[in-house]
């Protein structure tokens, strides 16, 4: 469980220093150590001294905790802790040559506390966390968010009945010279006289905690390449003495680098603590050392752009070599313009900023004419254009000599031309040419490419190529080609860019379709299918309808069909009735508006249509037949009035001498010429109807007259 709490508080700092980069405990901690004394009756002082760089704008702990743990885990006691004492270390370096960079300062923080702890069988850890390291520490992977602990450990009485840790002697180093041999003394103190021996080792990470966690600690990880006996880039090596404490290296980087030695008790033979002291260590430049890059530039004209890498030095003496008495300069980094071409041998002197250490440094510089030929940039060309001519431009003299080399996919592959003509590459890709350019012995290697790329290949199609207009046409692109294409369409001489074009064709005709396709580069392909699209010619449907307007009780509509030319028929009446003959005649049945439409196919299967619209309307007329033979032949066997739109209606029959023989309310069923719905037929003869209606409107009209019984 202390384990997962330890990680989840490591996550939690870690994105607190993602989001605050700037943050000061971002640079904080550069070593420390923790010990402790026997004072007697069960009491101990503690010690814990922390180092930090005086610049840092974090402040020590204030106060700082410290904590004590039993050694099965139970926590003892969590003291908080005032800062006794600080002090300041700075630089003091006996040679005036060795000079560290300015305000290099250790200060050092020291807690002093006093705890009564009971003799124990398990015996106690003393602990001290913090964070963070220097973000510009080497070898600590993610050092910003990598604490420090602090620990030493008062044995079990089962061991030793009392017992005082060692005590490291000096303060931590202020810096380190690069290049320099390096000792520093880590020996330690320790008043019960235990046998000590001394060990690199990997210190401890931690949290800035309050109380600290108790044992055991994580181990800080090493950045690659780095451990506890391998904590800095060095000469031979890193080398501790196991008896005397004393480290020596020479470090050969310039960095900042964690280390730490721990020192171990024995007593009897018997480990009975472990106290470690960790450090950072600042490696710097410090002694004065003149020094001028080697010549890399030639044939660059008479003037030259001295460079300056001196290290730890404030003043410059530049002589140049020249035959004159004004080639010289105080410059760090001067140009000068010599008067002709040669050979000068080149003189800097850099002296320190007390002026009491200075070194020199010679070299020779070769001058020539100015060399500086240019060649084409590298570019992108279609292959169907692959004939190329290479000029060269800049600065070469007349006597310059060339040798192009075009690689083995050109012909030819070699040319000594300034500017040879008529290369061609037999194959697509990147083609890499080079040409070195020589005068005054003096050379300059150009280079340069041509990247052949393949001319996109046109292709489309339609699925339909032969219709009627007007003839929707989609046009399917399969051009090809690895770089993305643009597309310019040619249809009935319109101009169309997109990838799959649609496009209707109105007119009977035969057309060409023409397609570029282009590619990112430019280079491009054309493909024109002549005489692709087929549009047959259309009928012109011609319809005559008679009459288009008219009532129910005169339904009768005649169509006709008056198309030109040879072609098929088909009419639609829109009361669900159709027919395939140029001629009809159809009775409406219902009023109401009727949507007919005349489809004609001519012999190419071209259709046209026309179209209109029949009106069938109410009217309130009455129809009365005069005469009607009830003789079961299924014709005319009833005498039925017909009346148009009605609400009721009254059927009364009577003989000529006045008697009813008939009467009715429904109409539909009408008179079959039996007497009063008996079997009884009446004989031929003339009889006398009266008819009562009310229509919908709501009039009412009596008719009256004769109808004829015949057989």
């Amino acid at each position: 469980m202390l384990f997962f709490t330890y990680r989840f508080k490591k996550l939690l700092l870690f994105i607190s220093v993602l989001l605050v980069s700037n943050s000061i405990q971002a640079s904080h901690l550069i070593g420390g150590d923790l010990s402790y004394s026997y004072l007697g009756s069960n009491k101990y002082r503690i010690q814990l001294q922390i180092f930090r760089d005086c610049n840092d704008p974090r402040d020590f702990d204030n106060p700082a905790s410290i904590t004590v743990y039993e050694s099965n885990g139970k926590l003892i006691v969590n003291r908080l802790v005032r800062l006794s004492s600080r002090n300041k270390t700075g630089a003091n370096l006996p040679n005036p040559c060795l000079i560290p960079p300015p305000g290099v300062c250790v200060e050092t923080g020291i807690y002093i506390d006093t705890v009564l702890l009971p003799n124990s069988i398990y015996g106690y850890d003393i602990a001290y966390e913090s964070c963070c390291h220097n973000n510009s520490v080497l070898n600590i992977k993610y050092p910003n968010v990598t604490g420090m602990t602090m620990t030493s450990h008062i044995p079990s009485t089962n061991l030793a009945t009392y017992n005082s840790s060692a005590q490291f002697i000096l303060s931590a180093p202020v810096f380190i010279c690069v290049s320099s041999p390096f000792t520093y003394d880590f020996s330690a103190t320790d008043n019960d006289g235990d046998s000590l021996v001394y060990n690199l080792c990997t210190p401890f990470d931690g949290l800035t905690g309050n109380p600290a966690n108790p044992p055991p600690y994580t181990n800080i990880v090493w950045a690659a390449g780095y451990s506890a006996t391998n904590p800095i880039p060095t000469i031979f090596g890193v080398t501790l003495n196991q008896k005397t404490g004393e480290l020596s290296f020479t470090p050969t980087m310039i960095g900042q680098f964690e280390i730490c030695v721990c020192v171990e008790e024995y007593r009897n033979g018997n480990l009975i603590n472990t106290t470690r002291r960790e450090l950072q260590l600042n490696t710097v430049p410090c002694e004065t050392i003149s020094s001028i890059p080697s010549q890399t530039i030639f044939c660059n004209g008479l003037t030259v752009d001295f460079q300056n890498t001196s290290t730890n030095a404030t003043f410059f003496f530049w002589n140049f070599g020249a035959p004159t008495l004004s080639d010289t300069s105080h410059l760090v980094s001067p140009s000068y313009t010599y008067a002709d071409t040669g050979k000068y041998k080149v003189m800097l002197v850099a002296i320190n900023n007390n002026g009491k250490c200075r070194d020199t440094a010679y070299t020779t510089f070769q001058i020539y004419p100015k060399l500086a030929p240019t060649i084409p940039a590298s570019y992108t060309q279609c292959f169907n254009k692959n004939n190329f001519s290479f000029q060269l431009s800049g600065v070469y003299s007349p006597s310059a000599t060339f040798n192009w080399n075009f690689g083995n996919h050109s012909a030819p592959n070699h040319s000594t031309l300034s500017h040879p003509n008529n290369i061609i590459f037999d194959t697509l890709g990147t083609h890499t040419f080079s040409v070195i350019v020589s005068e005054n012995g003096c050379s300059d290697t150009l280079s340069s490419s041509v990247k052949l790329i393949q001319n996109p290949i046109a292709s489309f199609y339609s699925a339909d190529t032969v219709g009627c207009p007007a003839f929707f046409v989609s046009f399917v692109n399969t051009s090809t080609l690895q770089t993305p294409l643009k597309y310019n369409w040619s249809i009935e001489n319109k101009n169309d860019t997109t990838t799959n074009p649609d496009h209707t064709f109105f007119n009977q005709g035969t057309y060409s379709v023409r397609l570029v396709a282009i590619g990112a580069n430019g280079c491009s392909d054309t493909l024109v299918k002549n005489n692709y699209i087929h549009v047959n010619p259309k009928p012109q449907a011609i319809a005559i309808v008679d009459p288009v307007k008219t009532d129910i009780i005169h339904p009768d509509i005649t169509f006709s069909d008056k198309t030109l030319l040879s072609h098929s028929t088909f009419f639609d009446l829109g009361d669900g009735y159709s027919d395939i003959i140029p001629i009809v005649k159809h009775t409406y049945v219902e009023t109401g508006k009727y949507n007919w439409f005349l489809i004609v196919t001519n012999n190419f299967g071209c259709k046209d249509t026309t179209n209109g619209t029949i009106v069938i309307t109410e009217t309130n007329q009455v129809y009365i037949p005069n005469s009607f033979t009830p003789n079961n032949d299924g014709r005319n066997d009833e005498f039925k009035p017909v009346i148009a739109y009605y609400k009721t209606a009254t059927l009364q029959l009577f003989d000529r001498w006045g008697n009813s023989i008939f009467i009715t309310n429904d109409i539909e069923k009408g008179w079959n010429g039996n007497f009063k719905n008996s079997e009884v037929h009446c004989q031929i003869d003339t009889y006398i109807y009266k008819l009562n209606v009310t229509f919908m409107d709501d009039f009412a009209k009596e008719y009256k007259g004769i109808v004829t019984l015949v057989k």
